[in-house]
């Protein structure tokens, strides 16, 4: 190679260096993004243990914001600590507005639920919910009663033998067909 292009090369050369020092870097730092094999399903009591979790958590997510926020049930509620004090806030809102938000999980569809780590999950659901907020004085309807279709994707993770929400965020996904079993 004649000296004039080993100097046009060495630019060249840094630029895939730097590259390949970043990829490394990235793989070291982000797990996820190392090749390897592929992770393996979730065992059946896993995927039931992660199923029951979500309906648990379901179930008392209505109850808390149903009751303005009364802890009854806060150590049966499977979240972390960060999701319990997300909903609180939640509910401090509504309760501070003079309201209580009743709500109905009418239909409920487990999409997909996979394995993302050691002892971590991802579910896909889709929801059907009825609400409506009620003056916390008398608990008459202050609005109509509305309905709410969404897709929602969990994380959880396994803590002590039991599966708990460690966070929540709508997900655009369609609707299933209304013949796939729908509610948990």
């Amino acid at each position: 190679m004649s000296p004039t292009r080993t100097r046009r090369a060495a630019p060249l050369l840094a630029v895939f260096a730097s590259f390949a020092a970043f990829g490394g870097a990235a793989a070291l730092l982000d797990p996820g993004l190392r090749p390897g094999p592929a992770r393996p399903p979730l065992a059946p009591e896993d995927a039931a243990g992660v199923l029951g979790a979500l309906v648990d958590f379901q179930r008392i997510y209505q109850d808390f914001f149903a009751t303005g926020g009364v802890p009854a049930l806060l150590d049966e509620f499977p979240a972390t600590k960060e999701v319990k004090h997300q909903l609180f806030r939640d509910i401090g809102f509504v309760r501070d507005a003079g309201l209580v938000l009743v709500q109905d999980l009418a239909t409920a569809t487990l999409v997909e639920v996979e394995r993302t780590g050691e002892d971590r999950a991802e579910a896909l659901t889709y929801e059907e919910w009825n609400w409506v907020f009620q003056r916390a004085a008398d608990r008459v309807p202050s609005s109509e009663i509305k309905g709410l279709g969404q897709g929602f994707r969990y994380r959880l993770r396994k803590d002590g033998g039991r599966w708990i929400v460690t966070a929540w965020e709508p997900e655009d996904i369609p609707a299933p067909p209304d013949d796939e079993g729908r509610k948990w």
